[in-house]
């Protein structure tokens, strides 16, 4: 059997705050608090994970670290968990983006998520290097892998897999999704450190 963890990198200084995609925001200082307990806790619950996958921008990065030291995993940076390139918005608050994009302020409020971003990425392209990064750890055969990306991607993969079984929310910074990949797919349990 597969068992994939998914792990969204812990909080940013922009975490909630600002749209943060290509921009490489580091970790705040509860972030950076919040990786020991993610790599403590996936060390004692994922001891046959066979590896560890993180986007390259160092919010998934550095906590993929210390995840694959905490449990002697090898490493691998993946270009495809990068977040989306949300081009304009890239730094902008919500509430800049609802005064100077208001459409898209309104499709975002309910709930779309096949955005072409000004200037940025496009849902296709967007969709289709997700869709490539999670097919290729389909591949592998009976194995456990730790995914370390961003909210996006870990959004879309889900959605691959569980399709609309899963009910849509957004996946906090620091969560721990865990979706074991037998017939049928199943998220079977999620965790932020702390609780």
């Amino acid at each position: 059997m597969t068992t994939i963890y998914l792990v969204r990198h812990p909080a940013t200084p922009w975490s909630g705050l600002r749209y943060a995609g290509r921009t490489d925001v580091p970790l705040s200082v509860a972030g950076l608090r919040a990786v020991s307990l993610i790599a403590a806790r996936l060390a004692d619950r994922a001891p046959a994970a066979s590896r560890v996958v993180a986007s390259p921008l160092r919010r998934a990065a550095e906590p993929a670290r210390e995840i694959a030291a905490a449990g002697g995993w090898p490493l691998a940076i993946d270009e495809r968990w990068r977040e989306v390139d949300f081009g304009a918005i890239e730094g902008v608050t919500f509430g800049d983006l609802a005064r100077d994009w208001p459409a898209l302020a309104a499709r975002l409020v309910r709930g779309e998520r096949a955005i072409d971003w000004p200037a940025g990425e496009s849902w296709a392209a967007f969709r289709d290097r997700v869709a490539a990064a999670w097919a290729a750890l389909l591949q592998i055969p009976e194995h456990t892998t730790i995914v370390v990306a961003h909210g996006g991607p870990i959004e879309l993969a889900l959605e691959l897999t569980l399709g609309h079984r899963r009910q849509l929310r957004r996946v906090a910074p620091g969560e721990v999704l865990e979706v074991v990949l037998s017939r049928p797919p199943r998220l079977v349990g999620g965790w932020r450190p702390g609780r």
